[in-house]
């Protein structure tokens, strides 16, 4: 092949240099041949062919040029990367490079190679994806063994751990810990942030500034400290610190946290001594003497068991229930499965839930939302401001409300106490709506169990009369519509009234009050010759059983609720409720064994045969039309009224006003 002619060459050089000659042999320096080396790719210069000293391999040269554009600028496919050796003369070792197509493949974003990893690079460089071809590898890249970025000095490795960050800790199998001072010592836990611990298993979670997730036994809660000695923060809520205190021993190793604004921090102690008569814990190592707070600590060493999952995020927050769950500031989720969220809520019972501003539910099952709410009865709620939930399944709502009686509903503001009954009992109050002051309580409604109504003040009602139920003597086989009729009496039941007949009262449309009614059946309840409720009285028997086969550990708690059971000195006692032979403050009204539950009831206000007759209040009656305002009525035919000359006590009736031409309103009484 030619390049290039004499003719170029004359028409350039005036100096008398031959170029053409010096080019070639520089060219075949560069490309390592020979000049003359005849090849099917030899390139000539001139027009000369038969000049060997201006020829040279062009094959030579372009293998020249690739390796020089590699040492700086390298693009290498699949094919150009592959496992075998690397010479010791392209900058390998001389050994099998563990580098195959497969990891170079089509990168996605920029990435980095060495000189371990390529072999022939002298310096780290870099290619993006333009610089790869091929097919990109659908597996990431596998590690074995732990990370460590960062990890706390002297601490325990855990298996397969992570450590990133700054003086954290990774002790747990399978645990990671990132960000500033975070502990992640559980199995498969996880802690992050600003000085987070996380001791739980199968993912126990810690997160945001000092929170904890651990099991309940190593935790352990701060009053204060003077110097070296702490003070242990005992209230009901941490039952387990009595043993758990009897647990720690000198040299084991204590983690506390300083909660003061400006300087917090979690530091490893170690323990000197423990004074269980005043609940104290000695260290080798005194505190700080200013800007420093205890709030909480953990003494891992003295785990019985790790619990499980537990997760704990936000600021200084602590969930050690089984699967407990503490979210916000300051929150503490100690039940099993319990959840608090707000600012410093507490959630100690079993499944409960204290969410809002310092809210407690200490019961099992129990709810507290609001403000300063506390649900201390089993299943019971509380809601609103300061209002307790005392009873089980009791239910307090409002402001200052107490709802202390099993079942009770207390609403309003500063309501009295409940009289509580509890059990089957139908003593005790039901529902109360409170109209106190902080210095002074009291109710505005009251129900009780029994059914007793009480108000402070009148009840209103649209309703001009008093009125009873009474049947009719026809029992009104086609459903007439007898309102505003005069009534007497047959026997204990009525008919429409005739001249000259004792009235009973008026047909009413509208009463405000209304007797001899029902709820259910009025034989359900056995009654004296007067009417009275027949009551029986009713006591406790506690007997110990067995727990039924099957039930799960964490079934047992809402069981044993459920069914009264209690556990003493590992044994399980259920109450039960007998009649008594005697008088005792809980009672019920008798059952009638008659009423059958399983029968539908419809109630009188719903039967063709029972009226509201007016008794005593502004009636509505028909007239015959003759009736005059301010005028009195008597008694016609058919029940309807019609003009008296005069009053005539209980015969005749003052009309006060005409509704329509044959409606008058008249005063009964």
């Amino acid at each position: 092949m030619v390049i290039w002619g004499e003719g170029t060459n004359d028409n350039n050089n005036s100096s008398g240099i031959d170029h053409f000659g010096v080019f070639a042999e520089n060219m075949a320096k560069f490309a390592e041949v020979e000049t003359g080396e005849l090849t099917d790719d030899t390139l000539f210069l001139g027009s000369d062919q038969s000049d060997r000293s201006r020829t040279f391999s062009f094959k030579g040269l372009l293998t020249k040029l690739k390796t020089l554009l590699a040492e700086k600028i390298h693009k290498h496919s699949t094919n150009d990367i592959t496992s075998g050796i690397l010479p010791v003369a392209r900058g390998g070792t001389g050994k099998g490079t563990a580098l195959t197509a497969a990891d170079v493949g089509a990168a996605e974003a920029g990435h980095t190679h060495s000189l371990k990893t390529l072999g022939a690079a002298a310096s780290v460089h870099t290619h993006n994806v333009s610089d790869v071809t091929g097919a990109a590898p659908k597996a990431s890249p596998s590690f074995s063994g732990s990370i460590s970025l960062g990890r706390k000095a002297g601490t325990v490795i855990g298996s397969n751990s992570v450590a990133e960050g700054t003086n954290v800790e990774a002790s747990g199998v399978n645990a990671h810990a990132e960000g500033s001072g975070c502990a992640a010592c559980g199995d498969n836990s996880h802690a992050e942030g600003f000085c987070t611990f996380c001791d739980g298993l199968y993912g126990g979670h810690a997160e945001g500034d000092g929170s904890i997730a651990a099991p309940t036994d190593i935790y352990i809660p701060l009053e204060s400290y003077s110097g070296a000695v702490l003070t242990v923060k005992d209230t009901p809520e941490f039952e387990y610190l009595a043993t758990a205190l009897e647990k720690i021993e000198a040299g084991m190793k204590i983690y506390v946290w300083n909660s003061y604004y400006a300087n917090k921090s979690c530091s490893v102690y170690e323990v000197a001594s423990i004074d269980l008569s005043e609940k104290t814990i000695t260290l080798t190592t005194a505190l700080p003497n200013s800007n420093y707070k205890v709030d909480h600590s953990v003494v891992p060493e003295i785990r019985a068991i790790k619990y499980r999952t537990a997760h704990a995020q936000g600021t200084q927050c602590v969930a050690i229930g089984d699967d407990s769950n503490a979210e916000g500031k300051q929150c503490i989720a100690i039940g099993a499965s319990s959840h608090a969220e707000g600012l410093g809520s507490v959630a100690s019972g079993d499944h409960s839930h204290a969410e809002g501003n310092r809210t407690e539910s200490q019961g099992l099952a129990s709810h507290s939302e609001g403000q300063s709410r506390c649900a201390s009865g089993a299943c019971s709620h509380a809601e609103g401001s300061n209002s307790v939930a005392s009873g089980m399944q009791s239910h307090a709502e409002g402001s200052y409300t107490i709802a202390n009686n099993e079942s009770g509903h207390a609403g309003g503001r500063y309501n009295k106490e409940m009289a509580e009954s509890g059990g089957d009992s139908s003593a005790g109050d039901a529902f109360v709506i409170g109209n106190g002051t902080v210095n002074s309580r009291s109710n505005a409604f009251r129900v009780t169990f029994s059914g007793a109504v009480y108000g402070t003040s009148a009840f209103q009602t649209s309703g001009a009369d008093y009125a009873e139920f009474f049947e009719w003597a026809d029992e009104n086989p086609e459903g007439q519509d007898r309102i505003g009729r005069f009534v007497t009496l047959d026997g204990k039941k009525i008919k429409v009234a005739e001249p000259g007949d004792y009235i009973l009262g008026i047909i009413s449309g509208n009463p405000c009050i209304v007797g001899n009614a029902d709820e259910d059946w009025l034989g359900r309840w056995v009654h004296d010759d007067f009417g009275r409720f027949v009551k029986e009285y009713l006591e406790e028997v506690e007997t110990e059983i067995q727990l039924p086969d099957g039930l799960a550990d964490d079934e047992l708690p809402l069981w044993m609720m459920e069914n009264r059971v209690e556990e003493r000195d590992g044994k399980y006692i259920q109450a039960t409720t007998v009649v008594a032979d005697h008088e005792t403050p809980s009672w019920r009204y008798k059952a009638n064994p008659d009423y059958d539950l399983t029968k539908p009831y419809i109630e009188r206000k719903d039967r063709q045969e029972w009226d509201y007759v007016g008794m005593m209040g502004v009636l509505a009656v028909w007239d015959d039309g003759s009736c005059q305002v301010n005028g009195f009525c008597q008694v016609a035919t058919g029940g309807i009224a019609t003009a008296a000359e005069g009053y005539i006590p209980g015969l005749t009736y003052r009309v006060i006003e005409r509704v329509a031409d044959n409606i008058i309103k008249v005063v009964f009484r």
